[in-house]
């Protein structure tokens, strides 16, 4: 089955909650535009099985304003931005993306963990990005705490590529990077100013902005 959109939402008004699940070889979710999973209500994405989830011109926000989860998993299933992927994206959202079993979302221009500080009374968002047991994240950038509590955990059989750089705590204070298991691996460079470090096996980062590595 093959549903396409201009533009969507996943949990549009405070109060709603959703959830969409894209499952099987075959099964595509296609818009033209953004795609909001939480956007002002609790939401969870599930991409399972070869299923096929893109915001082919746009931007894929998985907790756009509120608490979201998505899951991408099985060989054959993706989630593509055309443009960016943000995980906790908007000030008050919490995203979290896990990533395993073959999963492989992709990103055009970048993959940013809490994208937003506070504002409107609302806190600054946050995210959590998960990879392993064969999953790939694919980016040219990578920006781990452009605002808040940012975790990117690569584990056993996990692999992230970043073309270009990764970014860990941009303005954020506190933010981690960490790889561990077997078979665990990132192929990119991290810059943590003032310095580059090696993306490798046993690395973990906290707090490299505007602490300590």
């Amino acid at each position: 089955m093959d549903l396409q959109s201009e533009g969507s939402y996943v949990g549009y008004n405070p109060g709603s909650s959703g959830v969409l699940t894209v499952a099987g070889e075959g099964s595509t979710y296609t818009n033209a535009g953004f795609f909001i999973v939480g956007n002002s209500g609790p939401a969870q994405l599930s991409v399972t099985n070869g299923g096929a989830v893109s915001s082919s011109s746009g931007t894929l926000q998985n907790g756009g304003g509120s608490t979201a989860t998505a899951v991408v998993s099985g060989a054959g299933s993706t989630l593509s931005a055309g443009t960016f992927l943000g995980v906790g994206v908007s000030p008050g959202s919490v995203g979290m993306l896990t990533i395993t079993d073959g999963g492989r979302p992709t990103s055009g221009s970048g993959t940013y963990l809490a994208f937003n500080g506070a504002s409107g009374g609302l806190p600054p968002s946050a995210g959590t990005i998960v990879v392993s047991n064969g999953g790939l994240l694919t980016s040219p950038l990578l920006v781990i705490g452009s605002s808040r509590t940012a975790d990117l955990q690569i584990k056993s059989n996990g692999t992230v590529t970043i073309s270009g750089k990764t970014i860990v705590g941009a303005i954020a204070r506190t933010s981690s990077l960490e790889i561990s298991g077997p078979g665990a691996s990132g192929a990119t460079s991290v810059f943590a100013t003032p310095r580059e470090l090696p993306l490798t096996a046993g690395l973990a980062l906290r707090e490299s902005r505007y602490g300590s590595l």
